[in-house]
């Protein structure tokens, strides 16, 4: 973005699509709801390529900004959709456990890309590169979705515990006021 678009306003630019993107895909989450949670995270997440694919086609500021956007929308919904998974799935004594394996599986890639984008990008153009990288977020990224466990998870029915007449509901769990 620095180089081919326009300098440190264009990546302001693309940060912030990506930020409102965000704020969109969370509160998406809050309100949609769907009984096959992750199944639907998994879906959004397929929209996360979008984002490195921009750059390919059609690469300019305009199409960047507004699949940089999308692209992170879905991400979010994703995020929420996997720690609701996480939270309702895993035992409460095996939790921490299961999360810190999940963030430190997800994040190791990360620096092994940093270590290959130099030279793929001395080898390839950045169009190149990105259509690369688009393709293997949405392959790795929508993998799960051939494991029939992710696609049938089903959420439990929320519980709606009775409240005596003249008592204040509690909210989650927590009594008192909010």
């Amino acid at each position: 973005a620095v180089r081919d678009l326009g300098g440190a306003r264009a990546l302001g630019l693309v940060i912030a699509a990506q930020g409102v993107g965000g704020i969109l895909g969370g509160l998406l989450a809050m309100r949609v709801q769907p009984r096959r949670l992750l199944l639907w995270a998994f879906v959004a997440l397929g929209a996360f390529p979008l984002f490195p694919l921009a750059f390919f086609w059609p690469g300019i500021l305009t199409g960047i900004l507004v699949l940089g956007l999308v692209a992170n929308a879905g991400l979010m919904f994703f995020a929420v959709g996997w720690d609701t998974a996480l939270q309702d799935g895993v035992p409460h004594d095996r939790l921490a456990r299961v999360a810190s394996w999940d963030i430190l599986i997800s994040f190791s890639a990360i620096p092994l890309g940093n270590v290959l984008a130099g030279p793929l990008s001395e080898r390839f153009d950045t169009a190149a590169v990105m259509l690369g990288v688009a393709v293997w977020m949405l392959v790795a990224g929508c993998w799960p979705l051939l494991a029939r466990g992710v696609r049938d998870l089903t959420r439990p029915a929320p519980a709606t515990p009775a409240v005596p007449v003249g008592e204040p509901a509690q909210l989650g769990g927590w009594a008192g006021s909010a």
